[in-house]
């Protein structure tokens, strides 16, 4: 949709995808970035994405999701489609999350595609580097404040490990 005009007085209030949008780095400071393969934390995303109209609150610490390509130019960014605010015009995906793909590392122009509109208990698979990467959907709260999403290898739940239990002494 970006570089898409309308006439005054027509235009839907709608925000640009999630590819054109971290192009644009206007909410830079609520990205994040998921790195396939990684093991410093960020080979996953465990939490809740929320609308752009909402980047403004406090309690919105992620509005946009990049899984990292590097053996491509080709990323997958992902948005929770809230309609509200500056967005309550948006004519597809309302109230879905979105996985758009896009090249040029997000970086500079590149056609962008809407590959998967996600409602609840959704799912979309890519493979990255040989890595099956799952999209899941796990709920949406209430009025649709923000979407709870896991971003990970095989769509296993992700976060610190299970802490190791001592084993029992023999009675």
């Amino acid at each position: 949709m970006m570089g898409y005009s309308y006439r005054p007085g027509e235009s839907p209030v709608m925000c640009f995808n999630s590819a054109k949008s971290w192009q644009t780095k206007w909410y830079e400071d609520k990205h994040y970035t998921v790195n396939p393969g990684a093991s410093d934390g960020s080979e996953c995303f465990n939490g809740n994405l929320y609308g752009i109209a909402d980047y403004d609150s406090a309690s919105a610490e992620t509005v946009i999701i990049k899984i990292q390509n590097t053996d491509s130019e080709a990323d997958h960014y992902i948005n929770f489609n809230r309609v509200a605010g500056i967005n309550t015009g948006t004519p597809e995906g309302k109230n879905q999350v979105l996985v758009t793909t896009a090249g040029a590392e997000g970086n500079g122009y590149a056609p962008s595609t809407l590959v998967a509109k996600l409602g609840a208990n959704g799912s979309y698979q890519v493979n990255v580097r040989g890595i099956p990467m799952v999209v899941r959907v796990e709920s949406f709260a209430s009025s649709f404040a923000y979407a709870r999403v896991i971003v990970s290898e095989e769509g296993e739940d992700c976060g610190p490990p299970e802490p190791t239990k001592q084993p029992t002494l023999p009675p």
